[in-house]
């Protein structure tokens, strides 16, 4: 029994003084974000939690932004570590930027090629494009209230799940797209309010609703929306709204707002909530897709009660927005939609040839089964 101790404790030995060292002793690195360079390739910015001056170990800390120009992610770190007094740390890194100009070059595959283990970064680490400076960006971010960075990952998984506006992509998954082309990246798009993009599917401007990733500086940031790929290149953007559409028919939409203008009842505040996975049939080069969805109005509750034709009024308008939304898609080749997934998983073994040129000619007539819950959840 005291040898099985004795061994418990040395497995637990270099956790406890991990932890005790490495808050004194290193700068841990929240997130970093790739730019293009002045002088090299690349701007590295990074995002740092380092020790109050003077304060005990594990005490306190204030976050600080770092950045320098390099023709690697590796030589950056080098330059940087060459000249601070504590050792760059990147076990805690929970989000990775990629600048707006460099998505739109193509460069995300040649940029996120090297080894997350020689860093010790997880594979669930985030994702995102980001517009404007990063420098500007990441001062915003700053918070002596959120100095470890937790409670902005939060959320960012909080707007995903309760509210569909945002896809929240990690690093896996955008490994995984390099290796196919049966589906096509969306990242969690940061930008601009100062210069906004128009949207893919057109009528939305960014940024359409509210939203923000950073929580004190003059710019107005929202991350309310989606970058679309093509392959490697970010082609296009999409609004909170579209990213709801497009989560609907890949499954990842949970639940979400969404207003509506109605002739007889103006603005309506609808909170809608997939009630199963979507469906998805394939029928040469036709497809289709049934979303289903609970829907329950909020706003106004006593001029839409008893109103049975809001139901097919709805149904009709998400039928023809999520029409809308993948013609656009389709034009720009992004299959965000992961159509091409589905065709693989339906027929393996057959298929031939690319994705797609196939998916250029592509059918897809969309369908909503709708029901429409009360005020309180019931039918």
């Amino acid at each position: 029994m005291r040898k099985l101790i004795a061994l418990l404790l040395c497995c637990l030995l270099p956790f406890g003084c991990l932890s005790t060292v490495d808050v004194g002793d290193c700068i841990y690195v929240l997130s970093f974000g790739i730019e293009r360079g002045e002088t090299y390739a690349y701007r590295i910015v990074l995002l740092a939690a380092l020790p109050e001056a003077g304060s005990e170990e594990g005490a306190t800390l204030k976050t600080e932004v770092l950045s320098a120009e390099a023709r690697t992610l590796f030589e950056a770190i080098e330059t940087l570590n060459a000249g601070l007094p504590l050792t760059l740390r990147f076990s805690r890194t929970g989000l990775i930027l990629l600048s707006e100009p460099l998505a739109r070059e193509g460069a995300l595959k040649e940029i996120l090629d090297f080894s997350l283990g020689a860093l010790d970064i997880s594979w669930n680490v985030r994702i995102m494009v980001a517009s404007g400076a990063l420098s500007e960006l990441y001062e915003g971010v700053q918070s002596d209230a959120d100095p470890a960075f937790s409670k902005t990952m939060k959320n960012i998984e909080r707007l995903a799940e309760q509210s569909g506006t945002i896809v929240d992509t990690h690093c896996r998954t955008v490994r995984e797209s390099f290796g196919t082309d049966t589906f096509d990246l969306v990242l969690p798009y940061l930008c601009s309010a100062q210069e906004p993009e128009q949207d893919a599917v057109g009528g939305e401007v960014y940024p359409k609703i509210g939203g923000a990733l950073v929580q004190k500086s003059l710019l107005e940031t929202s991350l309310i929306g989606s970058a679309v790929f093509c392959g490697d290149m970010m082609c296009g953007t999409l609004s909170g709204r579209h990213t709801q559409l497009v989560g609907m028919v890949t499954g990842e939409f949970c639940t979400g707002r969404m207003p509506f203008y109605h002739p007889d009842h103006g603005m309506l505040s609808v909170q809608l909530t997939a009630r199963r996975s979507p469906r998805i049939r394939f029928d040469q080069m036709r497809a289709s897709v049934t979303v289903t969805l609970d829907a329950e109005t909020e706003f106004p509750l006593l001029k839409t009660e008893g109103d049975e034709a809001l139901t097919d009024w709805l149904r009709t308008r998400l039928e023809a927005e999520l029409s809308e939304t993948f013609a656009a898609l389709q034009s720009l080749g992004s299959d965000a939609m992961q159509l091409g997934t589905r065709d693989v998983l339906r027929r393996p073994l057959e298929r031939e040839g690319d994705w797609k040129p196939q998916y250029e000619q592509l059918s897809v007539s969309f369908s909503v089964n709708l029901r429409l819950l009360h005020a309180g959840g019931t039918a």
